[in-house]
């Protein structure tokens, strides 16, 4: 959590001109589901053999059904979790927006986090 904090009280800058590394964490993350650790993995397009891409160039493949299932699995891992049911709602959005660049999506998931982490704190105080 120390990490979203100092974003949240400083300024933080993204460089999305570097280049895009495959297995790393830049199209994926992991969640604690019922039988372990989950990695939910957003699939990109492919743009032949050893090239190298820009971070925002690199483009997202949504001819698979990976958004329905990462929702479904974000759910099944955490809807008996206190307080779910306060951003459900915040995630069907996310997964309903149309983002075709991996960084596009990547920023809107960050946004979407610290969203959430003002609402607590806003909430709580």
């Amino acid at each position: 959590m120390s990490h979203w904090k100092y974003i949240i009280n400083n300024k933080c800058y993204w460089d999305i001109e570097s280049f895009y590394q495959k297995q790393t964490l830049r199209n994926r993350t992991y969640i604690h589901a019922a039988n372990g650790i989950l990695m939910l993995s957003v699939p990109v397009k492919h743009s032949g053999k050893n090239i190298r891409r820009k971070f925002n160039d690199v483009l997202i493949e949504n001819n698979q059904d990976w958004k329905k299932n990462h929702f479904k699995s974000i759910k099944i891992a955490y809807q008996s979790s206190p307080y779910y049911e306060f951003y459900e709602n915040k995630l069907i959005d996310f997964f309903k927006q149309d983002n075709n660049q991996l960084y596009k999506l990547n920023l809107s998931s960050i946004l979407l986090v610290l969203n959430c982490l003002k609402y607590i704190s806003t909430s709580t105080a």
